[in-house]
């Protein structure tokens, strides 16, 4: 896959930084369970049910990933970068939100593949077409 000269990228969801409706609040509950990768209480076709915030998240974008807007920008064929943090992980097996949901997205077939650094990805695309190894 040659490394793209721009990248397209897409937002799927939106919260509420203030109000206090009750759609503005559900929004931030929603927001800190998928920043916590935490859990979430909603009541949909199953029932009652406990789900993670992430697992939900993907669950939907699955449902929906042939709609055209979002089948341009996840698929078999895509390459998914997490955003960093606003702050450097203290550990490496912190919780990195964007990654969790870059994997949680790979693993149901919405994305070939999650990479955290370009750099990386370019020397490693480089040794391929060379036939050259090079370590990373």
């Amino acid at each position: 896959m040659p490394l793209p000269s721009e990248i397209e990228f897409a937002s799927f969801l939106q919260y509420s930084p203030r109000g206090n409706s009750d759609v503005e609040r559900q929004s931030r509950v929603f927001r800190d369970a998928i920043k916590a990768d935490g859990v979430l209480t909603v009541r949909d076709s199953e029932g009652l049910r406990v789900v993670r915030g992430i697992e939900l998240i993907v669950e939907s974008l699955k449902a929906h990933s042939t709609e055209p807007l979002l089948s341009e920008v996840l698929g078999p064929h895509h390459m998914l970068i997490p955003i960093p943090r606003s702050a450097p992980l203290a550990k490496p097996d912190a919780l990195w939100p964007s990654r969790r949901i870059c994997e949680a997205l790979a693993a149901v077939g919405l994305a070939e593949e999650v990479t955290q650094n370009l750099r990386d990805l370019f020397w490693a695309r480089t040794a391929e077409k060379s036939d050259r190894r090079v370590s990373i």
